[in-house]
C-alpha cells in the first residue's frame, strides 16, 4: 500500500533532484581523493623505472671500466610517460667534480644517481634524453683528456 501510494505521488519527483544532488556531493568528495591517489601512484611508479635506467647505465658503465680500456657495450633504455605526469628530463652530466644521471618529472619530483667509481666523459654535456627508446655506446677509453689532470681510463658515453 505504501509502494502504490509513493509511486502515485506526483510529489516523488522531487525527491530525484535531492537525490541527484547527493550522488553530487559524494561524487565531488570522492573523486579528488581517487585522482590524488592515481597521482601519487603514477607519480612514485615513474621515479622509480628512472631511477632502475640510471641504476642500469651506471652498472653498465661500471662493468665496461672495470674490464679496461677497449671494452665498450650498447645500452637500451625506455622513458616512458605516465598516466598523470611526463618525462621533464633525464640527463647525463659530467660538469661538477664527479659525473651523475638527473631526471625529473612534471609536477616537480627530482632525483640524480652519482657515477663515482669511474671518470666519465660525455661529448655533449649533459646529454639529454627525451621520452621514448634510447641506445647508449659506453666504451671504456684511455688517454689524457682537458678536464683530467693525468691520462688514465675513462668512461665515454655516447648516444647511437
Amino acid at each position: 500500500m505504501i509502494s502504490r501510494r509513493l509511486t502515485k505521488d506526483e510529489r516523488a519527483l522531487e525527491g530525484l533532484p535531492l537525490q541527484l544532488m547527493i550522488i553530487a556531493l559524494v561524487l565531488s568528495i570522492g573523486l579528488p581523493i581517487v585522482y590524488n591517489s592515481i597521482s601519487g601512484y603514477d607519480s612514485s611508479r615513474m621515479m622509480q623505472e628512472m631511477e632502475e635506467q640510471a641504476v642500469s647505465i651506471s652498472e653498465k658503465a661500471r662493468q665496461v671500466y672495470l674490464h679496461g680500456e677497449g671494452n665498450s657495450d650498447v645500452i637500451e633504455i625506455e622513458l616512458q610517460d605516465g598516466i598523470f605526469h611526463s618525462v621533464e628530463f633525464f640527463e647525463l652530466d659530467n660538469e661538477s667534480v664527479v659525473g651523475q644521471i638527473r631526471w625529473a618529472i612534471t609536477g616537480g619530483s627530482e632525483d640524480r644517481h652519482l657515477l663515482t667509481e669511474f671518470p666519465l666523459f660525455l661529448e655533449e654535456s649533459p646529454l639529454r634524453l627525451d621520452e621514448g627508446e634510447h641506445r647508449l655506446s659506453v666504451e671504456c677509453r684511455s688517454g689524457n683528456r682537458a678536464d683530467m689532470d693525468e691520462e688514465g681510463l675513462y668512461v665515454e658515453i655516447t648516444k647511437v
